[in-house]
């Protein structure tokens, strides 16, 4: 983790001493589904730009629980010029997850690559409004277990170890950005 900040930090310091535009953005949809999220957007080039997305969600309700932490770095390739119009974006994908529902958790983690169209309004000189879609391939090994109190007396704790590959959506974006 302190190898995605200090990577973070240096794009950040290098492109604010070349850079004319870096965008701080928060997910609406994110937002929705109860996860705290923030992202940066740095500028590369008149039409490139690096997207840095993190999203946390540390809450838990009872047994239900949707605890993670996901960091999606992404390029952006802007058609008409960075921060106005549409754009593409290929992108990498990491999360730390556990979830639970009933009487079982599922703990693991995700790596992924994925792909992603998106449409930028300029609302005025500094802010704009960002949607953005994409899909991508995720491969996932976890370990599924019960609850400890539904675990009875005379009953043994289990663990299954399982691993996927998925095809799934991974950005629906819906998003104001600050320019500065």
């Amino acid at each position: 983790m302190k190898h995605i900040f200090l990577l973070c930090l240096s794009i950040l310091v290098y492109t604010e001493s070349h850079a004319q535009f870096t965008a701080v953005s928060t997910n609406l949809t994110g937002w929705a589904a109860g996860n705290i999220n923030v992202a940066i957007d740095v500028n590369v080039d008149l039409h490139n730009t690096v997207n840095i997305p993190v999203s946390v969600n540390p809450f838990k309700f009872g047994n239900t629980q949707w605890r993670h932490i996901a960091v999606q770095p992404g390029w952006r390739y802007w058609m008409i010029e960075r921060y106005i119009g549409h754009f593409i974006s290929p992108s990498l994908f990491f999360a730390n997850y556990e979830l639970g529902h009933g009487q079982r958790y599922f703990q693991g983690n995700a790596y992924g690559v994925g792909f992603s169209w998106g449409y930028s309004i300029l609302l005025n000189t500094r802010w704009n409004f960002l949607v953005e879609v994409g899909a991508g391939l995720i491969y996932t090994p976890y370990t599924e277990r019960k609850y400890a109190k539904y675990i009875g007396e005379f009953d043994d704790e289990y663990t299954y170890r399982h691993h996927r590959l998925m095809l799934l959506p991974t950005k629906l974006n819906l998003s104001f950005s600050y320019l500065f």
